[in-house]
């Protein structure tokens, strides 16, 4: 019954969280020359803080409210941000008289406010928070109940910064576009992204490696979460499209892109750190970084039946075999990071943190398999060791890659004319159309030895989201 870690958080009741958010947006086009077309806009943002109507939320900010931690009952949950201003600025010129190529460029400022389940911490401090660590309590074991009355320097509290700053994103863009022979338009865009005061989620009061002490010994392992992070994402975007002339419309699109981020890749997106005081560890390709992306879709109308090419008029070949319509969708990406993990016990590590924790690589073996990569072992286990003593292991952040998947799906439709005002539409869709299994990642903590690397989950894309099979629908409406 030895215990690593335990926490312990009694129910919380129901509260009344109140905030009030506002917007408002000006734009403007000017027409600076027929070739030239110029647009300016201005958004702004206010995203007020939580207040807890019944007076009882209780923040805790060491920043703010010192080392007593707890700012006291109906405190503010934070500042306001007033000057969320985001301007938007783009062009379009057409170089050419003929006006079949077209330049487009543009910048803009988004502010959001995230998720708010990440900014009403304080009502959980309405409550008893408890963590405890076998660092600091080498008996603990479970039940964990005698060591909640006994033990001190356990109170949890969840810290949220009250000086945080609204999170935004910069983004910016440049494109060529050109209008190609047989209806064609290629386009081929750079965009680039940069996200500042991104959602960060960590812990503090960890053990003090040198004194073997919390800094502040009357609180226990503290979580944490503030707006510290930032991401920035850089793409190459490519597209050739067909507007539906002559019963044929084509769509393709392919992108290279590369996203890099501390842990936190968008508004309510972000994990826990290996080692919270180095957050710059943690840089590395984001968990849906994705290189090499592509997708095609075409819808085809076949040429038999009313007004086509063929069996125009009417009669049996044309009730059978006219006003039948193909679609298709084609869907290829590369592979998702996979981040390798390993469990360890609070009291192998000085600072007894151990969310999140990494192996050590294992000089000159290679993550590939002998033989290649199957289901059964997509990642070599020798290449990894669990780290050993007070150091975090060095196995960066989102080491190696997943599976790539692919999938075709396919529709065909048909249109009956009962009446001038009646009909009936048929039509029938395959996903997966070749039953393609499409791999999820791999189980990536070390410490499963019995599964480690193995592959037991599907991402297949379909109409009821992961792990689809072929699965083939019929749709049959009357339309009047």
């Amino acid at each position: 019954n030895a215990a690593s870690s335990a926490t312990y958080a009694a129910e919380l009741p129901v509260n009344g969280l109140r905030k009030i958010q506002v917007y408002s947006y000006i734009q403007d086009e000017w027409k600076i020359r027929p070739d030239l077309t110029l647009n300016a806009g201005l958004r702004y943002s206010f995203y007020d803080r939580f207040s807890e109507v019944l007076g009882r939320a209780m923040p805790f900010d060491f920043g703010t409210c010192g080392p007593a931690g707890f700012c006291g009952a109906a405190a503010d949950f934070g500042r306001r941000n007033l000057l969320d201003f985001d301007p938007r600025l783009s062009m379009a010129w057409a170089p050419t008289a003929s006006g079949r190529t077209l330049v487009r460029t543009g910048f803009g400022i988004y502010h959001g406010d995230g998720q708010e389940d990440d900014q009403n911490l304080p009502i959980n401090n309405e409550v008893a928070r408890y963590s405890l660590s076998a660092r600091t309590t080498p008996t603990l074991s479970f039940p964990i109940d005698p060591f909640l009355s006994t033990t001190p320097g356990i109170v949890s509290p969840r810290a949220m910064d009250r000086l945080r700053k609204d999170m935004y994103v910069a983004q910016w863009g440049l494109s060529l576009q050109q209008a190609l022979p047989n209806n064609f338009v290629g386009t081929v865009s750079y965009v680039g992204s940069k996200g500042t005061y991104l959602l960060r989620t960590s812990y503090t009061n960890l053990v003090d490696p040198l004194t073997g002490r919390r800094p502040n010994p009357l609180f226990g392992q503290i979580e944490t979460r503030g707006n510290q992070n930032s991401s920035s994402y850089e793409g190459l975007a490519t597209s050739l499209q067909r507007t539906f002339r002559g019963g044929l419309l084509v769509a393709t699109n392919y992108t290279y892109s590369h996203e890099i981020d501390q842990g936190a890749a968008g508004g309510g997106d972000s994990n826990f750190p290996q080692n919270p005081a180095c957050f710059a560890c943690e840089r590395s390709s984001g968990d849906f970084d994705v290189r090499h992306s592509f997708n095609a879709n075409a819808v085809y109308e076949l040429p038999f039946g009313r007004g086509k090419q063929f069996l125009s008029n009417p009669g049996l070949q044309r009730a059978v075999l006219g006003d039948w319509q193909l679609t298709t969708v084609v869907t290829a990406r590369t592979a998702l990071p996979i981040n390798v993990t390993v469990d360890r016990s609070s009291g192998s590590i000085v600072t007894g943190y151990t969310t999140n924790q990494r192996p050590n690589l294992v000089a000159g073996v290679s993550a590939v398999p002998v033989g290649g990569r199957s289901i059964q072992r997509w990642i070599n286990p020798a290449a990894f060791s669990s780290a050993i003593g007070p150091d975090y292991g060095n196995t960066p952040r989102n080491y190696l890659r997943g599976p790539g998947l692919w999938q075709a799906d396919l529709g065909i439709g048909k249109q009956i004319l009962l009446t001038e005002r009646c009909q009936l539409q048929f039509r029938s869709e395959l996903f997966n159309l070749f039953n393609r299994a499409q791999y999820g990642l791999p189980l990536s903590n070390i410490s499963s030895t019995g599964n480690f690397g193995q592959i037991i989950s599907t991402v297949n894309l379909g109409p009821v989201g992961t792990g689809t099979p072929r699965q083939i629908q019929f749709m049959l409406r009357a339309q009047f």
